[in-house]
């Protein structure tokens, strides 16, 4: 891939390579739906994916993004135990300024020597993108840099603090930072006086300015198909390779349903979703089928299920073009039914999951789930006569949560037996009614850097020392972590057996 000159260079910042825990990179989806956006408004733009280990080839990095769409429909595991213990590592690495990462900003700026450079930031990687735009700064003074991902709707504050971020763009970010680009071009030079484009937050006279929320996209359908080819990362030569992201799909935004720890709604500004037609997903399905031979999916969808009728009408689509694919979904406990699991095998889904997230009723009511322990029982009995993977999230140290709860939601796991499960740490997400309680309480600070939402020594529980709940936090996590290991060991035996068997069909017919 050339280097070539762009307005604006997006950058996504490193967060699991620092980690070690995964190979395979998160694909930012909404950059690329805002790099097709501009396209369509002559506006030049790449992304720049930082979260990659370096290949030590070209060729062994070229379709990375590819290969995560096979990771999430197969029996894959992450290593979260190890994952928690290098976390609290994560700000010391960050911070080390003679850590190769931070040398290739300056390569690729000489490179592509943009205008402009957009950092996307979610909460965990806040300290990387603010380390990225003091790189900027330091390598290109004159370089305008923006914020934009979900940190910069709930974090605006933290990541004003400093001097090197120049503008946010919080909310829904296409038609916001087109109009800020443009606005930035035209002057040449970081403006004094900003016209009053919605969607910004910026300091003016060492006080944060927010001007006015933009409104949402009505009509979803009517943005381009995200684009697919101007990711790239850096090899070890130095040279920028392409990263081609085929398999994701992004079918709807937002989700209606209350939990209390989560800022969906936050981040997309109401709690009433918005779906693209059926029509849509299967022409940007079929261009992908067609274009680039993908068989494997995932939909990246807050909630898949919404709208009951609407995966029904897409399943049957699916089925009438005789796609030989698979895919991945996110589904909630109660929308789950017999018929609804059996269309969307028949069209390929591999895999379902779902936030059950504790094995305590009290629990489940505290964080607005909407369902108890039964129901979820009643639901996985549907789930196995369906013969569909499923997935289990589970969430461990909510306030108010004792050590035996804990310990239920570990038995919870072994009499339901998930293809898979992913047990998390309670992260206290700006926005969320969960947040808002712990700040009310003094349990938290303000300063959401500091936080530092999966470090297992942040104890909300108030009904375990710091020392007990880490020592709870990673048991719960090697539990999960063990559990995937057997689960992984007898799908393949599963799979061994079966191959076997059906071998031995096939010599005792001839």
């Amino acid at each position: 891939m050339n280097g070539g000159f762009v307005d604006i260079l997006f950058v996504f910042p490193p967060h699991f390579r620092f980690t070690e825990n995964n190979p395979y990179p998160a694909n930012p989806l909404g950059l690329g739906y805002i790099v097709s956006y501009l396209a369509k408004r002559n506006i030049r733009s790449k992304i720049f994916n930082m979260d990659c280990n370096l290949p030590k080839t070209k060729n062994q990095g070229f379709q990375i993004l590819n290969k995560m769409a096979r990771y999430f429909v197969s029996n894959f595991r992450h290593d979260w135990y190890d994952y928690a213990k290098k976390w609290s590592k994560y700000h010391e690495i960050v911070e080390d300024k003679d850590n190769p990462v931070w040398g290739e900003i300056q390569t690729v700026l000489n490179k592509v020597q943009p205008k402009i450079v957009g950092i996307s930031a979610s909460i965990i990687t806040m300290p990387s993108a603010l380390n990225i735009a003091m790189m900027v700064k330091k390598v290109s003074p004159n370089t305008i840099t923006v914020i934009g991902g979900p940190a910069a709707t709930t974090n605006y504050k933290d990541l004003l603090a400093g001097e090197d971020v120049d503008f946010l763009v919080y909310g829904e970010g296409e038609q916001t930072i087109f109009e800020l680009i443009t606005y930035v071009l035209q002057e040449n030079n970081k403006p004094e006086i900003l016209p009053d484009i919605c969607g910004i937050i910026y300091k003016k006279n060492g006080q944060i300015v927010k001007n006015q929320p933009r409104p949402l996209f009505q009509n979803i359908d009517d943005l381009p198909y995200p684009d697919r080819e101007s990711m790239f990362m850096l090899n070890k030569k130095g040279e920028m390779t392409g990263i081609f992201s085929f398999g994701d799909i992004l079918g709807s935004r937002g989700c209606p349903y209350p939990c209390k720890f989560c800022c969906a709604h936050v981040v997309w500004g109401t709690k009433e979703p918005r779906m693209r037609s059926v029509e849509n997903i299967i022409r940007e399905m079929e261009n992908l089928i067609n274009t680039y031979s993908q068989k494997s999916f995932v939909f990246w969808d807050d909630l898949f299920t919404t709208n009951r009728q609407r995966v029904m009408d897409l399943c049957k689509r699916i089925i009438e073009n005789k796609w030989n694919i698979q895919w991945v979904c996110l589904m909630r406990v109660n929308n789950i039914d017999g018929e609804l699991l059996d269309i969307m095998k028949k069209a390929g889904c591999k895999e379902i999951q779902l936030g059950i997230e504790s094995g305590n009723d009290r629990l489940l009511t505290y964080i607005r789930k909407g369902f108890t322990v039964n129901a979820v029982r009643e639901k996985v009995e549907i789930i196995r006569k369906a013969d569909i993977n499923w997935l289990a999230f589970f969430i461990v140290g909510f306030p108010t949560e004792t050590e035996n709860e804990i310990k239920q939601t570990e038995r919870l796991i072994a009499e339901l037996r998930p293809s898979q499960v992913l047990i998390s740490i309670c992260s206290p997400y700006p926005g969320t009614e969960l947040y808002h309680e712990l700040l009310m309480k003094g349990a938290i600070s303000e300063n959401s850097i500091t936080n530092d939402n999966w470090h297992i020594s942040n104890n909300y529980t108030g009904t375990m020392t710091d020392q007990q709940f880490r020592r709870i936090a990673l048991h719960a996590l090697k539990f999960g972590d063990t559990y995937n290991l057997r689960a992984q060991q007898r799908y393949l035996l599963k799979r061994a057996l079966l191959a076997f068997g059906n071998k031995f069909k096939s010599r005792k017919v001839n």
